[in-house]
């Protein structure tokens, strides 16, 4: 009963309300890119006195019998300032991007990373990322970004150091 039960990713992004209102072991719901504010979440937490969750943008909770869901919280305008996942976890799927300009009606990305700008890594910090999942044993990726190729020199460039470091990797990707 301790525990802080924390949800986040598209499906509790899309249905926190429900999740919250059918599943009363969830504390708090991250929505959106979690990434700041869940890092806002765990520093309130932690804290002597945590004051207020109404100042954290970008979650839901539940206050009594009320679901509170705070301002969305702004999109993170410069990817190479996050921290490289790999550093705490081993995984295949990448992606270089947020965002996508399509209005697909079968899709959630648009509403879930934002349509504008699209927002990408560069390519050094990408492959400073697979450079390290490869050092964690992981050879094969899935680049799964709605929007790997829409920048060609980004993917050349990224090739580039793929090659000249000959990583013997293989990858695939899905791409708008």
């Amino acid at each position: 009963p301790d525990i802080c039960i924390v949800f986040g990713g598209p499906a509790p992004t899309f249905l926190g309300e429900h999740l919250l209102a059918t599943c009363p072991d969830i504390d708090f719901i991250v929505q959106g890119e979690g990434e700041l504010s869940f890092l806002d979440l765990v520093n309130a937490l932690n804290a002597s006195n945590p004051g207020s969750f109404e100042n954290i943008d970008g979650i839901m909770f539940k206050k009594g019998n009320a679901i509170v869901k705070t301002q969305p919280r702004c999109h993170v305008q410069n990817l190479d300032t996050l921290t490289h996942p790999s550093k705490y976890f081993r995984f295949q799927h990448i992606a270089m991007s947020r965002g996508c300009p399509g209005n697909c009606t079968f899709c959630g990305s648009p509403r879930f990373w934002g349509s504008k700008p699209i927002r990408f890594h560069s390519p050094q910090w990408f492959f400073d990322e697979i450079q390290s999942l490869f050092k964690k044993g992981v050879t094969h990726f899935f680049v799964s970004d709605d929007t790997f190729t829409m920048d060609k020199q980004q993917v050349i460039d990224l090739c580039d150091l793929i090659i000249s470091h000959k990583l013997p990797i293989t990858w695939n990707a899905i791409s708008r």
